[in-house]
């Protein structure tokens, strides 16, 4: 696979329902943290802290795929409340953190 494709893949758009009811969007990208020998990790969307201050969910568009793993070309828009599932960047002036994805999967 060309890694333009990969990358194609592996880049989510956010969008972010604030407490105020409006929408702030943004853009993530897929990110396997800890990551161990036999392929077992901590699955997470990495975006800026800002995409999602004061959000209470995001919307997210995933690519579906058939039984056999291969993406039909459909999206399914997963919505995913997000306190308690994102991790913040331990400096305040770094502008990132992680929104964790397991529950997703």
């Amino acid at each position: 696979m060309h890694p333009l494709e990969q990358l194609m893949k592996s880049v989510v758009r956010i969008e972010a329902k604030l407490q105020s009811g409006s929408v702030a969007t943004g853009s993530g990208f897929a990110y396997r943290f800890a990551e161990k020998e036999d392929g077992l990790h901590v699955p997470a969307i990495v975006t800026n802290k800002h995409v999602i201050e004061g959000a209470v969910s995001v919307s997210l568009p995933i690519s579906v795929a058939d039984s056999t793993g291969n993406a039909t070309g459909n999206f399914e828009v997963i919505t995913y409340a997000i306190p308690n599932n994102v991790i913040y960047h331990p400096d305040p002036n770094v502008d990132l953190c992680a929104i964790l994805a397991a529950p997703i999967h």
